[in-house]
C-alpha cells in the first residue's frame, strides 16, 4: 500500500511534534500525549490531538501548548525538510473519553441481559 505525501507528512510531524514536546522541559505537561495528527490537503495546517492522564486540566494544556508552538514549530522544521512549516493547532483528542463512554454502555447493556435471562 504506498502512502500518499499527506500521509507520510501527518507521521513525521507526529513524531517531531511528539520529541519536541519533550524537549520543552515544562513540568506543566509531562504527561502529555501527541495521539493523532490530521493535515490539511496543502500541508499549511497541522491538527495536533493531545491526551493526558490529568484530563481535568484540557484547557491549560492545550493553552500551553498552543503557547509553545513557535518553539515546536523551529525544531520540528531542523528535521522536516518541508517547503512549508504548517500553522500548529492543538486540540484535546476526544476519542479515547468516548471509546470509554462507549464501552460502559456496552458493558451496562450486557449487564442488563444477564439480569433478563
Amino acid at each position: 500500500m504506498e502512502f500518499s505525501r499527506q500521509n507520510r507528512v501527518k507521521e513525521a510531524l507526529k513524531e517531531e511534534i511528539s520529541q519536541a514536546i519533550v524537549k520543552l522541559k515544562d513540568p506543566r505537561i509531562e504527561m502529555v500525549t501527541v495521539t493523532d495528527v490530521d493535515v490539511t490537503p496543502d500541508l499549511k495546517t497541522a491538527y495536533i490531538y493531545i491526551s493526558s492522564i490529568e484530563e481535568e486540566r484540557q484547557a491549560e494544556l492545550v493553552e500551553v501548548l498552543n503557547g509553545a508552538k513557535g518553539f515546536i514549530k523551529r525544531e520540528m522544521s531542523k528535521s522536516l525538510h518541508l517547503k512549508y512549516t504548517p500553522e500548529l493547532i492543538f486540540k484535546w483528542d476526544l476519542s479515547i473519553e468516548r471509546a470509554s463512554r462507549i464501552s460502559k454502555i456496552i458493558y451496562s447493556s450486557s449487564l442488563g441481559e444477564e439480569e433478563g435471562q
